[in-house]
């Protein structure tokens, strides 16, 4: 089996983080790149639907996978000028982990940290909603995506169901 041109700059970029063991796929919707370093794993996700919520429009998994390598790339890119070391990096990619086990939502609305308040939740989907362009129907599925997810960061939040 022939490797896609992106699977090829993968393992250039994972050879020149010194990365040996990673693994990756794609699907119709979406991909994903997880890699060992220093005894830890890390996991890079990306999907259609993330990728409308942010005014990027992709339609395949394929092309998911091409931008999670063009971020490593970038990344390379940054360790190779002596900007910062991937150690750095990797410990600013960390979220708190309180929030580890409901990052999804938070994630999806733009969160780095546990939002500390429901009218801060509300604010940041309506920053994000603006952003879609509803009159086109390929952003329905991400709006109900998206007031989905600041539903569940409410109910998080707060213990209970709005």
């Amino acid at each position: 089996m022939n490797k896609s041109k992106y699977e090829k700059k993968l393992d250039r970029i994972m050879k020149n983080l010194k990365i040996n063991k990673y693994d990756y796929n794609w699907d119709r919707y979406g991909s994903w790149i997880q890699f060992h370093y220093k005894e830890d794993l890390y996991r890079l996700e990306h999907n259609i639907e993330k990728a409308r919520i942010q005014g990027i429009i992709i339609h395949y998994g394929s092309e998911a996978f091409a931008q999670i390598v063009l971020a490593l790339e970038d990344l390379y890119k940054v360790i190779n000028r002596g900007i910062y070391n991937l150690d750095t990096w990797l410990s600013g990619m960390r979220l708190p982990s309180e929030i580890n086990n409901t990052n999804e939502y938070y994630e999806l609305l733009g969160f780095t940290q546990k939002p500390s308040s429901v009218n801060e939740i509300w604010e940041q989907y309506h920053k994000r909603i603006k952003n879609l362009d509803l009159d086109n129907n390929g952003t329905k599925p991400a709006a109900e995506a998206l007031k989905e997810a600041a539903e569940r960061a409410v109910e998080q939040l707060t213990g209970h169901a709005q």
